[in-house]
């Protein structure tokens, strides 16, 4: 809802897009996102997390598996009780992070703070910090528990719907490719492309039932059931053939000084999510299963 700032003029309605920043509105939501999903698990927060039963264990594991596994520090520095408003607690030191340090650390945190809970609260913190992410026109979004620079809601139910909804072969070939896209350390857009593209081969070959059918092998299986109009059809060979024939981004990938993008790497694991629910779909409708 907007402000009386925003309506009479003095604040703009909306902020750019934040790629490459953080403002302090954003920041302040993330931490408070963090605090209501993840802090708040404790009984006695803000005073300390001295729970009793498996919430304690499991906030404290979470918080141990973070401090050696992410921060990479000695596990006999870690603050026996990170108390609310101790900046030498772990409270504190993930808290100024956030709050005051490089944009890319603080998303760091974040990710890794939902990375490394207990799987039965990521959804539940992914969701309060999408809903920052969203209002403050933050240019990254929580994709299956994964931090990732993809803005559009389109986009982002595609590729989750594609993931929630396909066979294992290809929900790790998809997860794969969002892993190698979102790795804001190392980013890997070749094989991120590359398990993109295996996706589609995957979800071809569970339609057409053959161990190394291509997407027209595929097609020719749903066309006894369904009727595609021939400019449809051509579309998608033409998108397929794009990915995959020796002319197309997969040959050059393979080339010497090759420059591959994130833009690359983002369409191409939308696109292929898409077309793996567009084969889903289909496939159903036609009563394949798969």
């Amino acid at each position: 809802m907007a402000t009386f700032l925003q309506r009479i003029g003095r604040v703009p309605m909306s902020k750019l897009l934040q790629t490459e920043s953080l403002d302090d509105e954003l920041r302040a939501g993330l931490w408070n996102a963090i605090t209501l999903s993840f802090w708040s698990k404790s009984r006695d927060f803000p005073d300390e997390y001295t729970t009793a039963g498996q919430t304690a264990l499991d906030l404290e594991a979470a918080i141990r598996r973070l401090w050696i596994g992410h921060l990479k520090r000695p596990l006999d520095t870690l603050p026996p009780r990170p108390m609310a408003g101790d900046h030498r607690s772990v409270y504190g030191i993930l808290r100024q992070i956030v709050m005051e340090g490089r944009w890319d650390a603080a998303l760091d945190i974040v990710d890794a703070l939902v990375s490394y809970s207990p799987r039965r609260w990521q959804s539940e913190m992914a969701a309060a910090l999408n809903s920052v992410l969203e209002q403050e026109n933050a240019a990254y979004r929580f994709v299956n528990a994964e931090l990732t620079p993809i803005t559009s809601p389109v986009e982002i139910a595609a590729i989750e719907s594609a993931i929630e909804k396909s066979s294992r072969a290809v929900r790790t070939h998809l997860e794969a490719a969002l892993g190698k896209l979102s790795d804001r350390k190392h980013p890997d857009y070749r094989n991120s492309i590359k398990e993109s593209i295996s996706a589609v081969e995957a979800a071809c070959q569970a339609v057409a039932k053959q161990p190394s059918a291509s997407l027209n092998d595929c097609l020719k299986v749903i066309k006894k059931s369904k009727p595609l109009h021939p400019a449809f059809e051509s579309a998608l060979t033409k998108l397929y053939g794009y990915t995959s024939d020796a002319s197309g981004i997969r040959h050059a990938m393979a080339e010497e000084g090759s420059e591959v993008t994130h833009a690359d790497a983002q369409f191409m694991l939308v696109s292929c999510s898409a077309f793996t629910n567009y084969l889903w779909t289909v496939a159903a409708e036609a009563g394949i299963e798969v």
